[in-house]
């Protein structure tokens, strides 16, 4: 993990090959909420969420968009997204501070 001067904890798990977004870009992204625990609290991707028994036909599973940089999720994931190149994956710990 490395560790931002905010305290947001990250790695890479899966290298891209675009660019890094920049402030106002919108992107599409996967995610599954978890615990410190591991227990899932929020995914929008359907196999974790028949694996973790949390499935719900009426959510739809695909891609949210997310315009970076103006404070349209958490800081953690404004921060994090930006440090993230086009098809990139990635674990963060986000505390709760961000």
């Amino acid at each position: 993990m490395t560790t931002t001067a905010s305290g947001l904890e990250y790695v890479i798990t899966k290298q891209g090959a675009g660019d890094k977004p920049a402030v106002g870009d919108t992107v599409y992204v996967n995610y599954v909420g978890t615990f410190v625990t591991g227990k899932l609290f929020e995914t929008n991707v359907k196999d974790v969420a028949q694996k973790q028994k949390t499935f719900n036909p009426m959510t739809r599973y695909e891609p949210i968009p997310v315009v970076v940089g103006v404070k349209a999720v958490i800081p953690g994931w404004d921060e994090g997204l930006q440090l993230m190149n086009k098809g990139e994956k990635a674990t963060f710990v986000v505390p709760s501070k961000l």
